[in-house]
């Protein structure tokens, strides 16, 4: 579970004073109306309804009874003094279904006001949901919520395009290359990126490019699958020529030299392991990923050519020859 917190929540507003009298200070208050046992998954304090002073938001969740609970305390600093509400499950169709995968308080309309972005992830499979929260009458109030839940899905905020304000960015798993990869909940799936940005009217979902190194994944996958399913002109685009395949390609290095290269070097040992079972994919990294057969280990090697992952070489190891 990925957590951020903004501002200087960690840092409680000291006591004040008035007409002499010393009031309790919003770290304490906040404190009193969190029921017992509860775990805080985040803290912000920041000025969401552009007053001058600074409310702070706290998500927690509660364990016990299970399944888990969650829960966001809205804590505002009026002239009157502190108060609070609660963010309306109700009225978001969360806040109490699932647990917080993530947060941020960050502008995303543009307006120089933050909102609050909660994404919240429900069973094995870490689907999630993202809602944003904006400050309307005299609390934060629901304004939106993702169109779908996202598989093994991940959120994060960020100004990608430098115009000032933040984009939502979400990652979700995909079935992609399930024809030769091992898709447990355990396993690493393809991933495929978007992007919601605020047009002036709405949020509007575009294109995106997932994170690295499952990017690189990505490829590698894709690489797999082209040659398993003899997709030679598509794995063809995917390697870096005519170094994959190595001095032969100073000759050839045209699609005929690399499909002869794959149906040669690479397709028998790649079918002869997918016979038996599914590849298990182990953790990726940026320049390599790692596949492992009931035979052999596929490793393939990448590289980043004209802005795009490409494949430069691949290395097929019997699990013999690691074991000893």
């Amino acid at each position: 579970m990925s957590r951020k917190s903004a501002g200087d929540g960690s840092k409680p507003e000291s006591q004040k004073k008035s007409g002499g009298k010393k009031e309790r200070c919003m770290s304490e208050y906040a404190a009193a109306q969190l029921p017992n046992g509860a775990v805080i998954d985040f803290v912000f304090h920041e000025d969401f309804n552009a007053d001058g002073q600074k409310e702070a938001v706290v998500g927690f969740t509660q364990f016990i009874p299970f399944p888990p609970e969650s829960a966001v305390l809205l804590v505002n600093n009026t002239p009157e003094g502190l108060n609070h509400n609660w963010l309306s499950a109700a009225e978001a169709s969360a806040v109490s279904q699932g647990t917080f995968d993530n947060a941020v308080a960050a502008d995303t309309n543009g307006d120089g006001i933050p909102e609050l972005i909660l994404s919240l992830a429900d069973g094995q499979e870490h689907c999630i949901c993202v809602y944003v929260f904006g400050w309307s009458g005299d609390g934060l109030r629901p304004v939106w919520h993702s169109p779908i839940n996202f598989y093994h899905g991940s959120m994060e905020v960020d100004d990608i395009d430098n115009d000032g304000v933040a984009e939502i960015i979400i990652e979700r798993g995909t079935y992609t290359g399930s024809e030769i990869i091992a898709m447990k909940d355990t396993c690493y799936h393809v991933r495929e990126g978007c992007v919601f940005k605020w047009d002036g009217n709405e949020y509007v979902q575009c294109a995106g490019q997932v994170h690295m190194p499952y990017e690189s994944y990505n490829t590698a996958v894709e690489f797999l699958t082209a040659v398993w399913s003899r997709d030679y002109r598509k794995a063809f685009d995917k390697v870096v020529m005519p170094g994959f395949i190595g001095l032969k390609g100073l000759d050839d290095s045209s699609l005929t030299a690399f499909k002869n290269f794959i149906n040669k070097k690479v397709r028998p040992l790649l079918m002869q392991n997918l016979l038996n079972e599914k590849l298990v994919p182990a953790e990726p990294y940026n320049s390599c990923c790692q596949f492992a057969g009931s035979e052999n280990y596929f490793t393939i090697e990448l590289v980043r050519e004209k802005n795009a992952m490409k494949v430069y070489g691949i290395e097929i190891t019997k699990k013999a020859c690691l074991n000893n």
